[in-house]
């Protein structure tokens, strides 16, 4: 039985996951025109401050690496968001972490898919940029999982 203040936080991850993913599939019904134009601008300002650092001309970023980044940094985001709610439901296991692998998977292929209706053609390169930062924000919590449980066994042995 869950507390009253991990209930909240459940209805809470549980609500900026529904908006990760709806953030991320209204993205994708946007026009090739449209969503070229969201990214210039993010583009843009990378461009400036990586001139301002490195110097102009130094240092050359890519519009396409700056749209594929964002796609690996929003599925990140979702890893993490599912990873949290996975903790706050107690399934902290190796079968806990597990279970929710697909999850990131299916709003890949979703996400795709939905670009067909918006005229943008769907790409499977796509999927495993999606995929991987889904997987990469797992990994990472998934690592966190496993040294803190066995620093917790080691105190445990000690005492």
């Amino acid at each position: 039985m869950l507390s009253t203040k991990r209930k909240t936080a459940v209805y809470i991850i549980v609500a900026l996951i529904v908006l990760t993913i709806a953030y991320i599939w209204f993205n994708s019904v946007k026009t090739q025109a449209e969503s070229s134009e969201s990214s210039e601008q993010v583009y843009e300002t990378l461009q400036e401050a990586a001139d301002e650092v490195f110097g102009e001309g130094t240092v050359e970023i890519t519009h396409d690496g700056v749209r594929k980044f964002a796609h690996f940094f929003e599925f990140a985001a979702l890893g993490a968001e599912f990873c949290v709610l996975y903790i706050l439901l107690k399934r902290q296991s190796y079968g806990g972490f597990a279970e929710m692998l697909p999850f990131g998977l299916y709003v890949a292929v979703i996400d795709e898919g939905i670009q067909i209706l918006s005229d943008r053609g769907p790409e499977v390169r796509d999927i495993f940029i999606d995929y991987g930062g889904y997987l990469a924000a797992t990994l990472a919590f998934f690592t966190v999982f496993i040294i803190s449980r066995a620093i917790k066994n080691k105190k445990e042995k000690k005492a």
